[in-house]
């Protein structure tokens, strides 16, 4: 599954977007750890709505052999999988967390 060139997203959640943090950040957190698969290890998700259904776009921290998030040496920053991994999703979050 992918998301189509051009499409635009409904939102985008992560701790470096925009209105990520605010009243409804517990509502949030809540609602992920509900219908994103490895919520633990996800550092961002986007939003779509596709003509087969909604969908997130999830980039997730990577793992070394000790179960442990790292550091990518070449880049210094955290090491992510590839992706981000397309879930499919039984709903979109709640229009009032989706402002």
């Amino acid at each position: 599954m992918t998301i189509p060139d051009g499409l635009e997203p409904i939102a985008r959640w992560g701790p470096h977007t925009p209105h990520w943090v605010d009243a409804n950040i517990n509502e949030k957190i809540a609602w992920v750890k509900q219908h994103i698969p490895r919520h633990q290890d996800a550092l961002n998700a986007t939003f779509y709505a596709l003509d087969t259904g909604p969908v997130a776009a999830v980039r997730y921290f990577a793992r070394n052999n000790d179960g442990r998030k790292y550091h990518d040496p070449a880049s210094g920053r955290p090491a992510l999988e590839p992706g981000p991994v397309i879930v499919p999703l039984s709903e979109l979050p709640p229009e009032h967390l989706l402002r």
